[in-house]
């Protein structure tokens, strides 16, 4: 089983070096869209809540 994860995971990976990108693409730096700034900040919010629920649930 591992061998046939191994090639087709060798296989996936032979087009990376034939890959083209735009050089108009790669000569501007990316930007990160709200939707990650509202993750980073909504994220640790999210896993307290989380945590206190298991807490209170099983009395860990």
């Amino acid at each position: 089983m591992e061998r046939t994860n191994n090639l087709l995971y060798d296989f996936s990976q032979t087009t990376i070096p034939t890959d083209t990108l735009d050089d108009d693409y790669l000569a501007l730096p990316g930007l990160f869209g709200a939707s990650v700034t509202a993750m980073m900040l909504a994220y640790p919010a999210l896993t307290h809540v989380v945590k206190m629920w298991f807490v209170r649930r099983w009395g860990m």
